[in-house]
């Protein structure tokens, strides 16, 4: 399948697009974000995913930088609560080969209410090709 992402959100932070073909909404980190800009991105990935009725995501941190504490916390209490609530079934995940970045995202991803599958990747064409590999759309 040949994914066409249309652009939903884009600034220097964060690029946000939609693959409707696949059901698939991307949030690309373009460099790494202050503790502000990161809530502000990722709350407009939420958004995106209630608007969409998304059902896989893929989160692209190769540029992002590790995450600071409290963007930790945050995502932990804030974040996978409402992906949960959102019935997110897939979430795919472009971290840099630093393998304690991976570390501390799966901590605060993988708690005891997480509800979707996630899976880690250092490379954007594979996380999309996981995620496209089963159906699913989403409403443009």
């Amino acid at each position: 399948m040949n994914l066409i992402p249309v652009p939903l959100a884009i600034n220097r932070f964060y690029e946000i697009v939609l693959y409707p073909q696949a059901g698939i909404l991307g949030l690309a980190w373009q460099q790494p974000p202050s503790p502000s800009e990161y809530q502000r991105g990722t709350a407009a990935l939420l958004e995106a995913v209630h608007q969409h009725h998304a059902k896989k995501l893929l989160s692209d941190n190769s540029r992002r930088g590790n995450p600071m504490p409290q963007d930790l916390v945050w995502m932990t209490h804030e974040v996978v609560p409402f992906l949960c609530d959102q019935a997110v079934q897939q979430l795919a995940l472009v971290v840099p080969e630093d393998p304690s970045h991976a570390r501390n995202l799966e901590g605060s991803l993988m708690t005891s209410k997480a509800c979707y599958e996630l899976q880690f990747f250092q490379c954007h064409q594979e996380a999309l090709a996981w995620l496209s590999s089963s159906s699913g759309e989403v409403q443009e």
